[in-house]
């Protein structure tokens, strides 16, 4: 283990567990808010998920319960800059004093980026994130006043309780990164009754971002203890739970596991420093430019980075194997990441995710434009990776 300094801050309360979404007036109230203005995406609104929310700010003898002030939903599927501008100005049309996110990982950013955006007493988030990046640490970040409550209906970004969110810039089409330490909600609810319908390609891109966090915080060199723990649990849940909910959509039990690794994986994934993560990089990058749904572009380059950086991932990789549930664990370690490589693509198989990107038509003349575009990533940064090493990664998809 590392003898450099860790460090291990989660600030939100998580409740877990069917019909938890009951205690959300009462989370709010508790927080001192009086009116909430609700975000959420259409998806969510044609689900049905939206007025299982809304009841519970009308059921008999809340009391002095928090009032739902307005439902914002039209969140688009990147949480864009503009949007998260109109966000924060409907919030203020409300006269609002606290923040509920329902939705997925978009969702969730979304709200994130209103929330600073009203701390900071900004119209454009755009003036806040020079370079598409806002990066606010100890000592001059402070605390966020504004009450702000989670519910996430998938079980892939763990933004629900990360304290950094991927702000689209649709101009220059980049993925921006904002993070400060108090950004994450207070409260987080994962109910999983809310998770039931989600359909199959959701459940499939959800898994697979859930499992490349925790596969990324585990090969950090910023890993310590508990980021491990959290990342190694999250693995073994994904690898035994992830099939049973792609063939059983409505087994609670399933839903409900995911839910908790993909909290454990987002802890594993930004605790660990966030200082390797190859696969996100290549996600961002083909995220922004062709619009590929992040979890789906992460399940997709996976494989393809672990085969080209596998001196990331050799260092950990008998317990990887355990992870994974592996049996030969005999074998050397060339042997055990083919062997660990070997089940991820079983289970991109079983979830339809498939071994490139070729349905998106993008063009093999685009090799130039996107080599650039994954070096010039904001999770690149820290990281650079070989220009010769993401050639051969962008060849193998396109």
């Amino acid at each position: 283990m590392p003898t450099t300094m860790s460090q291990y801050f989660l600030k939100t309360a998580i409740y877990q567990g069917s019909g938890t979404i009951a205690m959300i007036p009462d989370m709010l109230s508790s927080l001192g808010a009086k009116r909430a203005v609700l975000y959420t995406d259409e998806g969510i609104v044609a689900s049905g998920v939206l007025d299982k929310v809304k009841t519970m700010f009308e059921l008999p003898g809340k009391g002095l319960a928090c009032d739902l002030a307005g439902v914002f939903d039209k969140v688009p599927q990147d949480a864009e800059m503009a949007s998260v501008n109109e966000g924060a100005r409907f919030f203020r049309e409300r006269a609002a004093d606290a923040l509920v996110a329902l939705g997925g990982g978009s969702v969730l950013d979304f709200a994130k980026g209103v929330k600073y955006l009203l701390y900071k007493g900004e119209d454009d988030i755009r003036a806040l994130m020079p370079g598409n990046m806002a990066i606010v640490t100890w000592p001059k970040a402070e605390p966020i006043p504004i009450p702000h409550v989670a519910i996430n209906t998938t079980a892939g970004t763990g933004a629900e309780i990360s304290p950094i969110a991927v702000i689209y810039n649709a101009a220059d089409k980049v993925k921006g990164v904002l993070l400060h330490p108090f950004l994450n909600s207070d409260v987080t609810i994962l109910d999983p009754d809310l998770t039931t319908g989600m359909p199959k390609e959701f459940t499939a891109g959800s898994g697979f971002d859930a499992l490349t966090h925790a596969i990324e915080g585990i090969a950090s060199p910023g890993a310590f203890g508990i980021s491990d723990a959290n990342g190694f649990e999250a693995i073994k849940t994904i690898n035994r739970r992830l099939p049973v909910v792609l063939e059983e959509p409505g087994n609670v039990s399933a839903r409900n596991d995911m839910l908790g690794a993909s909290a454990m994986a987002i802890i594993s994934f930004f605790y660990s420093g966030m200082s390797q993560i190859p696969v996100h990089n290549f996600a961002h990058a083909f995220g922004g430019k062709y619009r590929v749904p992040h979890g789906y572009a992460n399940g997709v380059f996976l494989t393809h980075v672990m085969e080209a950086m596998p001196e990331l991932y050799l260092p950990k990789v008998k317990d990887l194997a355990k992870a994974f549930d592996l049996e030969d664990l005999k074998k050397e370690p060339d042997g055990l990441l083919s062997d660990v490589i070997s089940r991820i693509r079983q289970l991109q198989k079983l979830a339809g995710i498939p071994e490139d990107l070729k349905s998106y038509n993008i063009p093999k003349t685009a090799l130039d434009d996107m080599t650039k575009a994954v070096m010039m990533d904001p999770s690149g940064i820290l990281f650079p990776i070989p220009e010769e090493t993401i050639r051969k990664v962008i060849q193998r998809v396109i």
